[in-house]
C-alpha cells in the first residue's frame, strides 16, 4: 500500500464519494422509489479527506505532516485570509460586470445557495467549506499533490489531480441538477475549468507554503460564491476569470514549480532510493 499509495488513495476517495452519493444517483435512476436526503451530497465531499488519512495512517512523519498542513495558521494568515476573501471579490467583480451590462441582479443572492435550502446560512457555508473545502482538498491538495510532485513538475502534477479530480464528480453528471443539464459543450468547459483549477490550486499551495487551510478556504468560498442565485451569468464569467489566470500562471512562474521556489513534495517511505539530484529530493521545507 505504501509503494503505491497514490492509486490507493484514489480509489478509496472514488469508492468512498460515489458509495455515499449512491442514493442519489440510484434515485435518479429509478432504481430506488424513495426520495434520498440531499445531504449525502456533502457526505460525499469528504471522500478525499478520509481517503488521505487512511493512506497516511501506515506511516506516522506522513500523517504529521498531512496534519501540519491542515492546521498550521502561523506564518499562513495572510494568505489564509487571502483565499477565503479573493473568491468574494471576484464574484462582486463579477456581478458588477454583469449589472454594468445591462443585467438584472440580485446583490442579496450572493453568498446563498438552493441545493440545501434547509439549512441556515452560516451553516451552509460552514458545511460548504468543511465538505467541499476541507473534505476535497486534504486528500487532492493535501496528499495526492505532494506524492506526484516528488518525481514530476507541479504542471504535470496538477494535470494528473486534474484528471482523477474530474473522474472522481462522474456520478454529478447523473444527480446534479447543473451538472446533468449540461451539454457537450457545457462539459468540455466544465472540464477545461476543472483543469485550470487545478493549476490555481498548485500555485496557491506552493504560494502558501503548502497551507491546506488556504486552498480548502479558496475551493470552499468559491464554491458558495458561484453557486449563488445571484444571476445565471455569475457562474460564466467567474469561470471564465479562473480560466484565464490558470493559463496564464505556467507562464509567469513556470512549469517547473508554478513559483519561484522548489514545490511542496511528500518524503514517505515509497520515496526512498531516489537519487540526491532528482525532482523528488526537493526537500518540503525548501520553500
Amino acid at each position: 500500500m505504501i509503494r503505491h499509495r497514490k492509486f490507493v488513495f484514489a480509489a478509496l476517495a472514488y469508492a468512498v464519494s460515489w458509495l455515499a452519493w449512491a442514493p442519489l444517483w440510484i434515485e435518479k435512476l429509478g432504481a430506488l422509489h424513495t426520495r434520498p436526503s440531499p445531504y449525502w451530497h456533502l457526505a460525499g465531499g469528504l471522500g478525499p479527506l478520509i481517503a488521505a488519512v487512511l493512506v497516511s495512517v501506515s506511516d506516522r512523519d506522513t500523517l504529521a505532516r498531512l496534519i501540519t498542513r491542515v492546521v498550521r495558521v502561523r506564518g499562513h494568515a495572510r494568505w489564509i485570509v487571502g483565499s477565503a476573501l479573493g473568491p468574494v471579490a471576484l464574484g462582486g467583480g463579477a456581478l458588477a460586470a454583469i449589472q454594468l451590462a445591462g443585467g438584472s441582479v440580485d446583490w442579496f443572492a450572493l453568498g446563498r445557495g438552493v441545493e440545501f435550502p434547509g439549512l441556515a446560512l452560516p451553516v451552509y457555508w460552514l458545511a460548504n467549506v468543511v465538505c467541499y473545502g476541507f473534505g476535497e482538498e486534504v486528500g487532492w491538495r493535501g496528499c495526492l499533490l505532494p506524492h506526484l510532485q516528488a518525481r514530476r513538475s507541479a504542471l504535470a502534477a496538477s494535470l494528473i489531480v486534474a484528471a482523477i479530480w474530474a473522474g472522481w464528480h462522474l456520478p454529478l453528471f447523473v444527480f446534479s441538477p447543473g451538472m446533468s443539464a449540461m451539454g457537450v459543450g457545457g462539459i468540455i468547459g466544465w472540464a477545461i475549468s476543472l483543469l485550470t483549477g487545478s493549476v490555481i490550486m498548485t500555485w496557491l499551495f506552493s504560494a502558501s507554503g503548502g497551507s491546506v487551510l488556504a486552498v480548502a478556504m479558496f475551493h470552499g468560498v468559491l464554491d458558495i460564491v458561484m453557486m449563488s442565485p445571484a444571476h445565471p451569468m455569475l457562474p460564466t464569467v467567474m469561470g471564465a476569470v479562473l480560466t484565464v489566470t490558470g493559463f496564464a500562471l505556467p507562464r509567469m512562474f513556470g512549469r517547473e514549480n508554478l513559483r519561484g521556489h522548489a514545490r511542496i513534495v511528500e518524503h514517505g517511505p515509497q520515496e526512498r532510493g531516489l537519487t540526491s539530484g532528482t525532482r523528488g529530493e526537493l526537500p518540503e521545507r525548501g520553500r
